[in-house]
């Protein structure tokens, strides 16, 4: 069988999270498509392990339960258990090799140009934080210190990526690598209303000439898209929603399910959404990705957006809620995750108050509170991702001041005021 890594699934303890974030980040910049779950969602896993090249199920602890060892092919068994112990064993760089080293041993391949520059990028991955900074430049892009020590670090990798000998390395995944660190960049100076300061469709063309003839992973379809996503006044010729279907293509093509393709219609919807303003299309295409994923909560958000019906939007506002309250209750809800929790509720009680529902106001407002109170005092992801105490209280506070509970409790005195004044 030859050697292929162009998709990975990643299966892990919600509760540990740093290895798992490390591994997904460091492969999407090197131009593999990664999805995640968490192993309390092993039947929703065991129906789509054959829709990926490797499966890497994640265990730390004696206290984790590896998947069923009966499941074969793609499934790799990462024990970091058995990882050294010594010094520095906890940084990115390490974590990565012991992961292409599992999966080498595991699968009887040998070390070849995809693997060698694997480990030349983990190398610059760990240099340059690209762990952290990754994860900040996506949350913390309001904030101007943390965006621009992101927007440091992506182009002194890029400038690292530019000196690398290419020899004996696979030169697509560098050159993805470059456009990842592009995106990353030009995704800053868009949201601070700055000059890009790289032509993304340079770089598309690029790709496209190095990538013909070639069987690629749908990364490099979907990064495409997002370069182009919030610049498509100059690109007519080259629509972010053609790659985003080319990603979605190439994915069918395994014949098998995976839960990507919730991720990629949540991109397609936003292209139609935010950039064409058609909202129809968005909604049909939020739609496909709740039918692919049915924890897909960024889409479920949406269309409870716009749904009508007040049943219909309760119940999936509610859904959400489900889908993260087991983090929520374990305290590991990571950034976006709080948000979104937040979020859902402040719109559940917009819609029990405009339906005249007392008890549903006030229990949103409760647990808002109750939600901003744990995060302050309780909540683990901060500690765990961070490699320092002041950095993880820094992200800890700017998710803090996102889900401040002062506006619901105006809205629901407000609400109460006026039904008082009713009666």
């Amino acid at each position: 069988m030859a050697q292929k890594m162009k998709t990975i699934l990643i299966i892990h303890d919600e509760l540990k999270a740093r290895k798992a974030l490390c591994l997904s980040t460091f492969f999407s910049f090197c131009g593999i498509w990664v999805d995640q779950i968490g192993a309390d969602r092993s039947r929703t896993a065991e129906k789509i392990l054959d829709g990926y090249d490797v499966v890497l199920n994640l265990w730390e602890e004696e206290t984790d339960v590896p998947q069923k060892r009966s499941w074969k092919e793609p499934v790799v068994l990462v024990d970091f258990r058995r990882m050294d112990g010594g010094k520095g064993a906890e940084n990115c760089e390490n974590v990565i090799n012991y992961c292409l080293d599992t999966v080498l041993r595991d699968k009887n391949w040998t070390e070849d140009s995809d693997f060698s520059t694997m480990r030349a990028l983990s190398r610059i991955y760990q240099e340059e934080s690209l762990r952290i900074f990754d994860y900040n430049g996506r949350y913390y892009f309001y904030d101007k210190e943390l965006s621009d020590k992101t927007y440091t670090h992506y182009k002194s990798t890029y400038k690292k990526l530019n000196l690398l000998n290419p020899e004996g390395m696979n030169e697509l995944m560098l050159l993805y690598a470059k456009a990842y660190c592009i995106k990353c960049m030009n995704n800053l100076d868009l949201l601070n209303e700055n000059v890009l300061a790289y032509d993304a469709l340079k770089v598309i063309s690029a790709m496209e000439e190095k990538m013909e003839g070639k069987d690629c992973s749908p990364s490099y379809s979907f990064l495409m898209g997002q370069l182009l996503l919030n610049m498509e006044e100059r690109s007519a010729r080259f629509p972010a929603v053609r790659y985003f279907n080319q990603c979605r293509y190439e994915m069918r093509k395994t014949g098998n399910h995976m839960l990507g393709f919730g991720k990629v219609y949540y991109a397609i919807g936003s292209y139609w959404e935010k950039v064409r303003e058609q909202v129809g299309r968005a909604l049909d295409a939020y739609n496909y990705a709740y039918e692919e994923d049915d924890c897909a909560f960024r889409a479920i958000y949406k269309l409870a957006m716009y749904e009508l019906d007040f049943e219909e939007a309760e119940f999936l506002y509610r859904r959400i809620l489900r889908i993260l309250e087991n983090k929520r209750l374990n305290n590991c809800l990571q950034p976006m995750e709080t948000e979104y929790v937040y979020k859902t509720l402040f719109r559940l009680e917009s819609l029990y108050i405009k339906n005249d529902k007392r008890a549903g106001v006030q229990e949103c407002c409760e647990k808002i509170e109750e939600l901003y109170q744990n995060h302050r005092s309780r909540s683990q992801f901060y500690d765990e991702f961070y490699d320092d105490p002041e950095s993880g209280a820094t992200a800890r506070e700017l998710t803090g001041k996102r889900i401040l509970p002062r506006q619901p409790k105006i809205k629901m005195n407000n609400y109460f005021n006026k039904k008082i004044g009713r009666q």
